[in-house]
């Protein structure tokens, strides 16, 4: 490591101070930050970090050179809160101020192992360098890393030490409904009795023995990893402290505390809605698509029956389930909604339409930002909440804003944590225009009262795709499949989901609001796709 002069030491002691942060957030402990390259800026490579940490909104924690030193800055992607305690499959970002043509990561232990981790991915102006380590680093391993970059036809380079988080190391996976714990207890003799203290407040306060006395506080004894807590509530997050007992006097050891609110992670599928067709139809046309509920009632039952012959088609979907029943005047709803659908709308007081400050009789019209105006529709079918978009250009929820796919959690990005800053444009000032940068401003807002939005899943997304709409059966595709009743504001265009596609990491699914198909042959992370963000569930 070179010497830094005299006059920077306070500022590079702030720096380290930074990075420990941000390394230890990532399940790393920081040592030493970069080391002089060898062009512009070697003598103070690290910088004024004043203004230097632009992505700390969508997870990502920088420390390094201003414009004024060296021309790039190390960032550490930290794991979305309550998703991971602690995460050894770092994704490791270099910042630069210049388009970069090249930079390759070299890892070197301090045991001789050595991690390459290939090509870089790029934004699309080639000023942002991702590698995702394949590979987990070792506990208390100290490791030196090299980024080398060339630009404008000079190379430079710089390096920065830190060691692998060490002790009992305790990480928290999320699904619908649960909470999946996992340690490293092959680090531990077979006599090792595991503990867990889970709680719906931080333990430390209290010390692990009183956990029981701590709201929702329980201890289970005896448990292996990985450990599934069954039967949360997605609507909580709990806080998890693992004991480490050695038994025959040994001191007990302990993890750090991490949080997970299970509706954070990888939900089941939920609850279908019906399609919203409430006609049928024969091999040349669809039927009544905009008649009466009687002409089409009739029209269904007469190609549903047997007798005739030639012209009979069973099993139609207007024929069975809800929206059948909703057009012969037999579906009970707790809101409105077209055919089989049932929606609430939601004011950004949280209360319901009619109740508390939120009025009866909402449109489009009263869409806004205050206590009072429309902010969210409510499924009742699904339980899903949705954010109701806007029509205004300078609005964080512009329906047609457009976004970047990232998601830096390796637990649920595919592999790929895709386009920290791609092809999207929106309204998030000086964040990037990416998905997961929306999620955090939508969030900080508290729309309707929650900070729990996420992007939905391919199948959630699903739930709203009404295909009954007589625009839709008269082939004008420039009419998005929702109820616009209650979703007035959706772009006919691709939206995101957040789901990878398995078999390209480079790739997640997005749905083609113009018709309700899926779409991935186009659909690379750094596409700039609309978004619909969505909470709850069942």
């Amino acid at each position: 490591m070179s010497s830094l002069s005299s006059g920077n030491v306070e500022r590079a002691g702030r720096v380290v101070n930074r990075a420990a942060v941000a390394l230890a957030a990532a399940g790393l402990l920081a040592g030493c930050l970069p080391d002089s390259g060898s062009g512009a800026g070697a003598t103070d490579p690290v910088g004024d970090t004043a203004g230097a940490t632009p992505g700390v909104s969508s997870g990502v924690e920088c420390a390094g050179a201003g414009a004024a030193a060296a021309d790039a800055r190390i960032c550490f992607t930290t794991p979305r809160e309550g998703a991971v305690g602690v995460v050894l499959l770092p994704l490791i970002s270099v910042k630069f101020n210049v388009d970069v043509d090249e930079a390759s990561l070299r890892l070197a232990s301090a045991g001789g192992e050595v991690f390459e981790p290939g090509a870089a991915d790029y934004s699309s102006d080639r000023r942002l360098a991702q590698w995702q380590l394949s590979s987990a680093l070792t506990p208390g391993e100290t490791y030196a890393a090299t980024v080398e970059y060339g630009h404008g036809g000079s190379a430079d380079h710089f390096s920065w030490e830190f060691s692998a988080a060490d002790g009992l190391v305790l990480t928290a996976q999320p699904r619908h409904g649960q909470v999946t714990l996992s340690w490293n207890a092959g680090d531990y003799g077979s006599d090792t009795e595991f503990t867990v203290c889970r709680a719906e407040e931080a333990p430390e306060a209290a010390g692990f023995d009183n956990c029981a006395t701590l709201e929702g506080g329980h201890l289970e004894s005896g448990v292996g990893s990985p450990h599934t807590v069954d039967g949360l509530d997605d609507e909580t997050r709990y806080w998890f402290w693992l004991e480490a007992d050695p038994g025959g006097g040994g001191e007990p050891l302990y993890s750090s505390v991490v949080a997970a609110a299970p509706g954070d992670g990888v939900r089941s599928v939920p609850t279908l809605n019906d399609t919203g067709i409430d006609w049928c139809a024969d091999g040349e046309a669809n039927h009544h698509v905009d008649g009466t509920a009687e002409e089409k009632g009739a029209m269904c039952d007469e190609l549903a029956d047997a007798d005739q012959g030639e012209e009979y088609y069973p099993g139609q979907d207007g024929h069975h389930g809800r929206d059948a029943a909703a057009r012969d005047g037999e579906l009970e709803k707790t809101g409105g909604g077209a055919a089989g659908f049932d929606f609430t709308r939601i004011c950004n007081s949280g209360d319901e339409e009619g109740v508390g400050v939120c009025p009866d009789g909402l449109t489009g019209q009263n869409l806004g930002d205050a206590p009072e105006q429309w902010g969210c529709t409510r499924d009742n079918v699904t339980g899903l909440i949705w954010e109701v978009k806007v029509d205004d250009g300078d609005h964080l929820r512009h329906y047609r804003h457009s976004y970047s796919w990232y998601d830096p959690n390796p637990y649920t990005n595919g592999g790929h944590p895709g386009a920290y800053d791609g092809g999207g444009a929106c309204a998030l000032n000086d964040a990037p225009c990416n998905t997961a940068a929306y999620v955090a401003a939508v969030n900080a807002e508290r729309l309707c009262g929650h900070d729990d939005w996420r992007v939905p899943s391919r199948m959630e997304l699903h739930t709203l795709t009404h295909q009954g709409r007589p625009e839709l059966a008269d082939d004008d595709n420039y009419y998005p499949p929702v109820d616009e009743a209650y979703f007035p504001h959706v772009a006919p265009l691709n939206h995101w989901t957040a789901s990878p596609l398995a078999e390209s990491s480079e790739r997640a699914w997005a749905v083609l609001m113009q018709h309700g198909s899926d779409v991935t042959l186009f659909s690379y992370k750094e596409e700039g796709y609309r978004l619909l963000l969505v909470r709850g569930g069942e």
